[in-house]
């Protein structure tokens, strides 16, 4: 293994299980209809409620 460590963004070190990205995906509805497309439910219009996203937002605070 080489001596390459994990470099953040900034350039400094980067702390090993630190949440660096957080991605809330508030919707899976894509009109682009790509054959190859991974996700399933991707016609759907369901919303994130805001309950929900208040709740992330909150855990992510703790």
């Amino acid at each position: 293994m080489s001596g390459i460590g994990l470099i953040n963004a900034t350039g400094q070190a980067a702390v090993a299980g630190s949440l660096h990205t957080l991605v809330v995906q508030s919707t899976s509805f894509c009109n682009l209809d790509c054959t190859y497309c991974y996700l399933p439910d991707r016609r759907s219009l369901r919303l994130l409620s805001g309950a929900v996203a208040r709740a992330c937002a909150e855990s992510i605070a703790q």
